[in-house]
């Protein structure tokens, strides 16, 4: 996994010629983000990497454990209302959402 992740960082940075800051987990679901996992990200200087839980974050959250809102998912609808008054955003109950991966495999 160690050389998965900085031999990945590395062609990315290579080919964007940028430095890699952001990281997404494969799968990102459960085992995917393990202790050993973060810690390979950070030793290869990622700073953020999101999971693909579903759910809302909160400004106390570690940027290696963040939700996501997945649209489309499954032929999932876009989870949430937009609103335009700056308001927090509506998400809609996952539970009542069909085919949405909600395990920790």
């Amino acid at each position: 996994m160690k050389s998965t992740i900085q031999e990945s960082a590395e062609i990315l940075s290579k080919e964007l010629n940028s430095t890699i800051q952001h990281y997404s987990y494969s799968g990102g679901i459960g085992k995917q983000f393990s202790y050993e996992v973060v810690t390979s990200l950070k030793k290869n200087k990622i700073k953020c990497c999101p999971t693909a839980r579903y759910g809302k974050n909160n400004s106390s959250i570690n940027l290696f454990n963040l939700y996501r809102v997945m649209v489309g998912l499954g032929g999932t609808p876009f989870p949430y209302k937009a609103i335009s008054n700056g308001d927090d955003l509506e998400l809609l109950d996952p539970s009542n959402m069909t085919n949405l991966v909600n395990s920790d495999n």
